[in-house]
């Protein structure tokens, strides 16, 4: 919208086995998202698309289209890309003898990382507009007055490089004293996470301060996202979830949002400074300033 540009997508799915299942739990979610093709993009012609367009711009010292993570940098990528458009020569050369049948004209733009949380923060009206949950796909929704916590579980799944790459979680007492610390006794609490063996900590912490808990079972990763989604009071869960942090950004009923990230020597590096501070991350000062919050914890 900022650009005035008119975009058509087309989707290149990933190649890991998990993707159809994801494209298909997105459609059963997402009903604007029902018509897309996932796998459009997979096959050899877009493949040779590609790699026309990519050896014409390095031929002629102009940029890959490829959409940088940092928003600053999209910027200038874009500002770029619109005057290539405003230039007929660049226009005919480029598409000389391209035609497709995927209807793709050059230069296309390619994405292939998660969109900056300045620009949800921004435009997070349109997006819940574009991605409007359809409720029949939810199983199991949140009590009215039940709180959520979300746990990965980074190192059940990936245990040998989870803390190296910075995956890195809270563990059970802080959870329950530090970051739902302002809970109080015969509050709720409802626990989410793909590893179940790793809950019963968690239960045992905030049993120890009166507080009810429960852990969800027997739902799929789209009913579990659903149930974040509908939460009506707090959610808490890592911001390098970004399951978490997607659902919880697409509710437009939960009163509060704490999304925790942690000060690690990985982390650390991973945002090249000597101490993760509240200036370290991405502030949401637009539509989101008053939902979301994000503490910064260090393990004991």
């Amino acid at each position: 919208r900022e650009f005035s540009l008119d975009l058509k997508l087309h989707i290149r799915a990933q190649s890991h086995s998990k993707a159809k299942r994801g494209a298909n739990d997105m459609k059963r979610a997402f009903t604007h998202l029902r018509d897309l093709n996932f796998w459009e993009c997979n096959n050899v012609m877009y493949d040779e698309l590609l790699l026309h367009q990519n050896k014409y711009l390095k031929d002629n010292a102009l940029p890959i289209m490829d959409v940088p993570e940092r928003i600053d940098s999209r910027r200038e990528l874009l500002n770029g890309y619109i005057q290539l458009l405003d230039n007929a020569t660049f226009l005919t050369e480029i598409n000389h003898n391209q035609t497709n049948s995927l209807n793709m004209t050059l230069p296309f733009l390619i994405s292939e990382t998660f969109l900056p949380l300045e620009s949800m923060d921004k435009y997070i009206k349109e997006l819940r507009d574009y991605f409007r949950f359809d409720e029949t796909a939810c199983k199991e929704v949140s009590h009215p007055d039940e709180n959520i916590f979300h746990f990965r579980g980074f190192q059940a799944e990936m245990p040998r490089v989870a803390i190296s790459k910075g995956f890195q979680e809270i563990d059970s007492a802080t959870a329950a004293n530090e970051l739902l610390g302002h809970l109080g006794p015969r509050d709720k609490i409802a626990i989410l996470s793909r590893s179940i063996s790793w809950t019963k900590d968690f239960v045992d912490q905030f049993e120890k301060r009166n507080i009810t808990a429960r852990v969800i079972t027997g739902q799929s990763g789209l009913q579990d996202f659903c149930f974040i989604m509908k939460c009506q009071k707090t959610i808490a869960g890592s911001l390098k979830s970004s399951f978490c942090t997607m659902a919880t950004m697409l509710s437009s009923s939960a009163e509060k949002a704490l999304l925790y990230t942690m000060d690690t020597t990985e982390t650390r590096q991973d945002h090249g400074v000597k101490k993760i501070t509240n200036e370290t991350l991405y502030q949401f000062k637009y539509e989101l300033k008053d939902l979301i919050e994000q503490p910064i914890f260090t393990n004991k």
